[in-house]
């Protein structure tokens, strides 16, 4: 199961697929069987491209990216604002373990949808 899409499960159209085969009369030819054979795989594997897109996660991962990126630059900002002669300051560290963190977020969104979209094709 995916985390941004749901794949459809093929279960019940293959078994659909495979008893339609199996009752229907044999086909005189065997290039009429190849016809048959190339029109039920392609009505299965068009089912295999379709993939539902699950919105509400979707949109909730992009409130929670956007969320840690307006914190990322609101502590950024106040990091910078300090005072020049201060070299030791938690503001600033903690500014950059959130960068830290945002890109190493976005990287791991950009890593799960193409793992999605990849194996979805596979």
């Amino acid at each position: 199961m995916g985390l941004f899409f749901r794949s459809q499960s093929l279960q019940p159209r293959m078994t659909d697929v495979i008893s339609e085969a199996l009752l229907a009369q044999p086909p005189s030819s065997s290039e009429e069987a190849q016809r048959l054979a190339a029109a039920k795989a392609n009505s299965v594997t068009s089912d295999l491209n379709a993939l539902a897109p699950r919105w509400a996660v979707f949109i909730g991962a992009i409130i929670l990216v956007g969320v840690l990126l307006l914190i990322t630059i609101q502590v950024a900002t106040a990091a910078d604002a300090q005072p020049k002669d201060v070299t030791s300051s938690q503001l600033k560290t903690l500014s950059t373990a959130l960068i830290t963190a945002f890109t190493s977020l976005i990287g791991a969104i950009v890593g799960v949808v193409t793992g999605e979209a990849v194996s979805s094709k596979a």
